[in-house]
């Protein structure tokens, strides 16, 4: 987790004193995956309104991810990588079940599965290349003040803009491609290395 990305220090800004209270550290975790959860479910819904609804949902998970106080001894770095992992699948299976009834069909279902395990991969992936390319940094690395998963907030975006359809469709090939590209650059990097 980069700690110097843009999201991160609004996020911190924001919500930090209120994260900050819970009284384990693990709790803004369960609080994202919760969060992640509901929001999967109103897309799942297939309603444009509680899709809607889920959206906020998904910015609120990502912001307490985000908000959450430093972890220095890594300790919640995998359960952190595993939730944001959960919730990225979860969350475009519930996109891909909701739009099943639309103009993508069934495929939808399939689009939301591979779009999700995608994200997930790209954000397994990233984080091991960043342990290769800045040994003891592993996934702190943010590329002009944004961390791969941020890009994530792309997904409420276009469902407030009432493109759930565009949003499935270009995930669904871009974040196989990208994750196929980090794994190609992660060999590579190991293969120089060893």
């Amino acid at each position: 987790m980069a700690n110097d990305t843009w999201l991160r220090m609004f996020c911190r800004a924001a919500l930090g004193p209120l994260v900050g209270r819970l009284p384990d550290p693990k709790h803004p975790l369960i609080v994202r995956m919760t969060l992640g959860l509901g929001a999967a479910v109103c897309f799942a819904s297939g309603d444009s309104a509680i899709g809607a609804w889920g959206a906020g949902l998904f910015v609120l998970a990502m912001a307490v991810d985000r908000a959450r106080p430093d972890d220095p001894e890594g300790k919640l770095v995998r359960l952190s990588l595993r939730t944001d992992s959960m919730v990225n699948v979860l969350v475009f299976a519930g996109v891909g079940f909701g739009l099943r009834h639309g103009p993508l069909g069934t495929e939808a279902i399939a689009m939301g599965l591979t779009a999700g395990f995608a994200a997930a991969a790209v954000l397994l992936i990233a984080r091991r290349l960043d342990a290769t390319t800045w040994p003891g940094r592993a996934g702190r690395s943010a590329f002009s003040g944004i961390e791969t998963d941020d890009l994530m907030l792309a997904v409420p975006v276009m469902i407030w803009l009432g493109q759930p359809e565009t949003m499935l469709t270009w995930a669904s090939f871009l974040l196989p491609a990208l994750a196929i590209g980090l794994a190609i650059a992660y060999i590579i990097r190991q293969r120089r290395s060893g």
